[in-house]
């Protein structure tokens, strides 16, 4: 993706604003942050630690390997990228368009995304709760690299151990009959890049709820497809366009992300 047609995208964004009078992030007391301080994703980065938020409906997982600037723009593009998809499709009724147009987001961001393939998942179990089977197909997409495994692993324990995080991820992916999500464990290779599995999940339920990781279903009760690939951020790409994006962000939803404690 060129710089002149990424600017272009990103000129023709169109955020809802924020109807929140304080934004709603849940940077928790163990973490060295100054709440005041706290305008977008990124700004929940504690430099040297593990770091982790559900931002929409992706919980993401990033290592201390991340320079302080990679955590936050890999922070920034998966909220910005998710905000450009809502404005324009309803997941429920066209998940087609909204995943399209989000990995298009994130491709003039400068990810190397790939064509999306959505295939139909049957675990192996009879019962299971889906943070199980996010796990399962990260482990699969990892191909031996652990430390995706272990940072989504601790990430998603993370989240059902904060209420606050894991509303938010339920109120921004399910409905009673349908739910999708993302688990978005990040790394940084040894030139410095961002690297990233992509792993989303989407599924029709026949029981009633609006719970989505941690609830027990059973096999019938659920119509599962998955999608997962190892993506990589362009950073000299990405650190031309930073400034545009992040304008975007303070226009938009200050109500779309919360911190989780690793």
């Amino acid at each position: 993706m060129n710089q002149t047609d990424a600017r272009q995208y990103l000129s023709n964004v169109i955020l809802p604003p924020s109807t929140m009078a304080m934004p709603r992030i849940a940077a928790l007391s163990t973490r060295s942050i100054k709440q005041s301080k706290i305008q977008l994703p990124g700004d929940l980065i504690v430099p040297g630690e593990e770091n982790g938020a559900v931002i929409g409906e992706a919980v993401v997982g990033l290592t201390d390997r991340l320079s302080p600037q990679n955590a936050e723009d890999v922070m920034n593009c998966v909220s910005l990228a998710q905000q450009i998809a809502e404005s324009r499709f309803t997941k429920e009724t066209n998940l087609r368009g909204w995943t399209d147009e989000y990995f298009k987001a994130l491709r003039n961001m400068g990810w190397n995304t790939v064509n999306y393939a959505r295939q139909q998942y049957s675990p192996s179990s009879q019962t299971f709760s889906m943070d199980t089977i996010a796990l399962e197909i990260i482990q699969a997409a990892a191909a031996g690299a652990t430390e995706f495994v272990n940072i989504a692993r601790r990430s998603l324990i993370a989240t059902g151990e904060d209420g606050q995080a894991l509303s938010l991820l339920e109120n921004n992916s399910a409905s009673e009959s349908y739910a999708t999500f993302q688990t978005l464990p990040c790394t940084e290779t040894a030139g410095g890049t961002p690297a990233m599995i992509m792993m989303s999940i989407d599924f029709k339920k026949t029981v009633k709820t609006k719970k989505v990781l941690f609830f027990k279903f059973k096999k019938e009760q659920v119509n599962i497809y998955r999608a997962a690939s190892q993506i990589q951020l362009n950073v000299k790409h990405y650190a031309n366009i930073r400034n545009q994006i992040e304008e975007l962000l303070n226009k938009g939803a200050d109500d779309y992300f919360s911190g989780i404690s690793l």
